[in-house]
């Protein structure tokens, strides 16, 4: 059984906090025991990285702070149970990442989201939510 407070998911919000990499916001936009699976090309589908809880969203974020990262939502797109984002974020040498993520919500809430991420760092990207 779903209970609905009535709270949407803020996309503009989530937008803002990768533009200042206000990471506290990001967080608050998940649920604290969100369920991560993340594709990379040393993670193929078969073997996914999975992670429970924001900790590790927490240190790929400032990770990517500490790497000087800029992240661009390029396309959004949100209902009231979903939402799915492609990602661009560029790091100093001209290394980009692209990140096509789809999410389940509740009540405004990420609850589950599933990463397949491509480009190069990747694995440092990845490896610091491990």
């Amino acid at each position: 059984m779903t209970i609905r407070t009535g709270r949407t998911f803020d996309a503009a919000g989530y937008a803002r906090g990768f533009d200042t990499w206000d990471i506290e916001a990001l967080l608050a936009q998940y649920a604290d025991d969100v369920e991560l699976t993340m594709v990379t090309p040393d993670n193929p589908p078969g073997r996914p990285l999975t992670h429970r809880g924001k900790q590790p969203l927490r240190m790929m974020w400032q990770h990517a702070v500490s790497a000087g990262a800029k992240v661009s939502i390029r396309r959004a797109v949100v209902t009231d149970d979903a939402a799915a984002f492609t990602f661009d974020c560029e790091f100093p040498g001209q290394h980009v990442v692209v990140s096509n993520v789809l999410a389940d919500l509740a009540d405004g809430l990420i609850v589950r989201q599933h990463e397949v991420m491509v480009g190069a760092p990747v694995e440092a990207v990845a490896a610091a939510g491990a």
